[in-house]
């Protein structure tokens, strides 16, 4: 079962210890729709140290590889 990631600071460590490997940004989900609003701070700061990649129609970033 994956953690949940509560904060930006605690991303961040999980990636700098190879724990997360991908990121794929969360559409529908937020305050609107019910769900909880974590990747509100994440998203901003995964675009803008890794480089967005399309898998299948799917955007996703690699966090073992930076921009």
């Amino acid at each position: 079962m994956a953690a949940l990631v509560t904060t930006l600071d605690k991303f961040k460590a999980l990636v700098a210890q190879g724990k997360i490997h991908y990121y794929i940004p969360a559409t529908g989900v937020g305050p609107q729709s019910g769900g909880p609003n974590i990747s509100r701070d994440i998203q901003p700061w995964v675009a803008s140290t890794f480089k967005a990649q399309t898998v299948g129609g799917i955007t996703l970033y690699d966090l073992t590889k930076g921009n």
